[in-house]
C-alpha cells in the first residue's frame, strides 16, 4: 500500500483499527509516517484506551480529533 501511495496510484492511505493502544503504537511507530489517517473503533467502554492512545501520541491528537467528529 505505501509502495503504491509513494508512485502515485493511491492518494491517501489509512487503516481500520480495532485493538489495543499498545498495538497502535506499534503500528504507527513503524508505519505512521505513511499514513494519512487511522479510523478508530471506539465504543463507551473504551474511553479509558482513547485516553492512554491520545496520552501516548499527542502529535496524532488532531487527527483523533476529526474522526471523533465526523470530519
Amino acid at each position: 500500500m505505501l509502495r503504491k501511495k509513494a508512485e502515485g496510484k493511491i492518494k491517501q492511505a489509512g487503516i481500520s483499527f480495532h485493538d489495543t493502544p499498545e498495538l497502535l503504537d506499534e503500528i504507527l511507530r513503524q508505519y505512521g509516517s505513511g499514513l494519512d489517517f487511522v479510523q478508530l473503533q471506539i465504543n463507551y467502554a473504551d474511553w479509558g484506551f482513547l485516553r492512554q492512545i491520545l496520552d501516548n501520541f499527542k502529535s496524532y491528537w488532531y487527527t483523533v480529533q476529526a474522526a471523533l467528529n465526523g470530519l
